[in-house]
């Protein structure tokens, strides 16, 4: 990419001084350059004092950093190197596509060998189901089907996809036999009664699904409570699961019935022989028809009835005319980002969240977003126009979905944050950094007395700052619509008492003892790394930490919170941000969610959340193409830097907006005690987490459970 100089003949031309810099001889030599072998390049286009190493290092658009990116994304999939090659023959020949296969990965690859753009059909049959995921931004591309797959591409462009299973092929893709179940009669039946092989085969299906909370338990029974009627070719299962320890949880599993000629093998939950022949049960929620009767049911406030109770529809004032006019204009399709719920996108007006693990009563998400849209007038959380519900003979209702408007966005804010810390990885590497700027930082704890980044420090983040005091705006705004004082004792502000505090004292202590007691069972059959074993060794500091929240009498309340707030939890629209999905932490049950905490936890929360974005680039190897392995270690500072500035600027935000309010203690010095209790709490519950879920994802909460060990350490010190 340097040029060369074809009028010196043979191969000399390639063969010209390196051009290292801008300095004489183009910091190839520091001879007089008639002494020179080969004269340094001066043509106008490549001249040495242009192109040349040096000021490629600085310029991340330069091609020396995207083959440094390019050669790096190589390294982490050893299938470019050691896989099979397997090439495919497009009509298009000016295209060339192959697929590479290494120890279960797959990847395929596009080139364009044209100077024009081209279109190209493949053949990807063998991998229907799977969905292309584009190596270099990690952007999803549409599942792979049956038909030939288009692609389109730009002059001399190429693609790197790794084709990834989805959900619906789970069983297929592990190469799993597909569980299988005969019926005398319609294949009905196979919900109607409490078939032992019914029993098994679900115990096979539910831990195959990405939202089935429970994988780490032993499930000891199964049995369907009731199968509420879509039609005559799917059925909505309420699906009761029982363990050997803890209780019983309630599971929603909508099915569809497709004969073994309309259906995917890859796609399905099981097959089923019956007197309608052979076909395959699927996940009704993917099917555009179960899509439109389920909001047909909230439009038209209709109702399905079931053996042991019935399925029905609630539109609010002011939506079911919009939402019945919507019904035949809008299309629908299924989200496909892994939740522990499933959501249905209809056009850009409407989304329907399916909740999959049902509790009685109604759903912190519908209760909340009703509460602040509707009576709080709060403009910063999408309006609910209707719900589903499951009504049983006996008993009170469970929320089964909630329809709300569709917020026009660019993402969440999690995508925004990582996109945003790329760049500032980017920036940092591809110039020289100043050290002094590095500790140019805001105090050394979570809780700064008054945040003012200077130039230097805006110029280095970039408008990010502005977004984080935004966000931390926007959190203070909901929690005085949360707190606001009501006679409805369900919202009502309730003051702190020592009985609190020490409640939330002796709820960190477990926590921490729980975690610490997690990462010693996990150390013995895996290297836990110098931070793991620090931090098991800082116990005592933690527990040390963790009593600071009962000593003393605090000031503050206790309100309705979030529950669950982090940035993935919040929408971006370009503008503004819209905060979202009320529900709470799904793995606790109902009463808990439900309880009054500090509105510091959901700070907490997103202080987290901060951290996490904030490493996960340099602790995931493959999260992402900004970062190069060996550039890790040089960026963990300024990670650091990046996170206590971001941080600082959004409780100095939120700070400000709460001036005043009695939510909050007004001594600084409590507030500060308070949050440090639940950053730990917060670090604790993700390191059990992680454990369980994300083994590769743990140093992160390690690292910032340390941070507060050692600040704890200091003080003391």
């Amino acid at each position: 990419g340097m040029g060369d100089n074809v009028y010196l003949g043979d191969r000399d031309g390639v063969r010209t001084p390196m051009q290292w810099s801008a300095d004489r001889n183009a910091g190839f030599s520091r001879a007089h350059p008639h002494r020179l072998f080969l004269p340094a390049i001066i043509d106008p286009e490549y001249h040495y004092e242009y192109i040349n190493v040096e000021s490629q290092q600085n310029n991340s658009s330069w091609l020396l950093w995207w083959m440094k990116r390019l050669i790096g994304l190589r390294k982490q999939h050893p299938a470019f190197g050691r896989g099979t090659m397997e090439m495919l023959l497009p009509d298009n020949n000016r295209v060339l596509t192959y697929i590479r296969r290494f120890e279960g990965e797959t990847i395929l690859v596009a080139a364009n060998l044209s100077r024009f753009s081209q279109a190209v059909e493949l053949d990807l049959s063998e991998f229907a189901g799977a969905t292309p995921l584009e190596l270099f931004g990690h952007s999803q591309f549409p599942v792979i089907g049956d038909e030939p797959y288009f692609l389109s591409l730009g002059p001399h462009a190429f693609h790197w996809f790794v084709l990834e299973s989805s959900q619906v092929g789970v069983a297929g893709s592990t190469g799993a036999q597909l569980p299988e179940l005969t019926v005398r009669g319609p294949w009905s039946r196979i919900v109607e009664g409490q078939r032992p092989a019914l029993k098994r085969v679900l115990q096979d299906v539910l831990q195959t699904r990405r939202w089935f909370g429970a994988k780490n338990r032993r499930v000891s029974d199964t049995q369907v409570l009731d199968a509420v009627p879509i039609g005559d070719d799917a059925r909505i299962v309420l699906v009761r699961v029982e363990y050997f320890d803890g209780e019983a949880e309630t599971y929603l599993v909508p099915i569809r019935y497709l004969p073994a000629d309309l259906g995917d093998e890859g796609a399905a939950l099981l097959r089923v022989r019956s007197s309608e022949g052979e076909g395959f049960i699927v996940d009704a929620v993917a099917h555009e028809d179960v899509q439109r009767a389920l909001l047909e049911l909230v439009a038209r406030r209709r109702t399905w009835k079931g053996t042991k109770g019935s399925i029905g529809g609630v539109a609010l004032p002011g939506f079911s005319s919009r939402l019945s006019a919507d019904l035949d204009e809008l299309p629908s399709r299924a989200f496909p980002g892994e939740q522990s719920n499933s959501s249905v996108l209809y056009g850009n007006r409407w989304i329907m969240k399916v909740y999959r693990r049902l509790y009685v009563g109604e759903n912190p998400d519908l209760e909340l977003s009703r509460y602040l849209s509707e009576t709080r007038k709060f403009p910063h959380t999408p309006r609910t126009a209707g719900f589903i519900e499951y009504r049983p003979a006996l008993g009170s209702p469970s929320t089964v979905a909630i329809v709300q408007e569709q917020v026009e966005n660019s993402g969440d804010a999690w995508q925004l944050t990582v996109d945003e810390l790329g760049r500032f990885f980017e920036r940092i590497i591809t110039s020289e950094q100043d050290e002094q700027l590095l500790r140019l930082q805001p105090a050394a704890d979570h809780l700064p007395a008054d945040v003012v980044a200077p130039p230097e420090v805006h110029e280095q983040i970039g408008p990010y700052l502005e977004w984080a005091a935004l966000l931390g705006t926007r959190t203070g705004e909901m929690h005085n619509a949360l707190g606001h004082q009501t006679r409805d004792e369900a919202y009502s502000p309730e003051p702190f008492s020592q009985l609190y505090q020490r409640s939330l004292y002796q709820q960190v202590r477990s926590d921490v003892q729980r975690a610490m007691q997690s990462l010693r069972r996990w150390q013995r059959n895996h290297e836990p790394g110098p931070q793991v074993q620090q931090l098991l060794e800082l116990e005592p500091v933690l527990l040390e930490r963790a009593r600071q929240v009962a000593r003393g009498r605090m000031a503050g309340a206790r309100i309705r919170i979030h529950g669950d707030y982090h940035l993935g939890q919040v929408l971006y629209t370009g503008r503004d941000f819209v905060i979202i999905d009320f529900e709470g932490e799904p793995a606790r049950p109902l009463s808990e969610r439900r309880i009054k905490r500090s509105p510091l936890r959901d700070v907490a929360g997103m202080l987290r959340s901060f951290h996490y974005a904030a490493f996960a680039h340099l602790t995931l190897p493959d999260f992402g193409a900004w970062v190069r392995p060996e550039d890790a270690e040089t960026l963990v500072p300024w990670a650091d830097w990046w996170y206590r500035w971001v941080t600082g600027t959004y409780l100095n935000a939120y700070l400000a907006e709460m001036a005043g309010s009695e939510l909050l203690p007004s001594d600084p010095a409590e507030i500060e005690i308070l949050l440090d209790s639940l950053l730990l709490q917060k670090a604790m519950y993700e390191i059990g987490y992680e454990l369980q879920s994300r083994p590769d994802w743990l140093a992160i909460p390690v690292r910032g459970a340390l941070e507060l060990a050692r600040n704890e350490d200091a003080r003391d010190g």
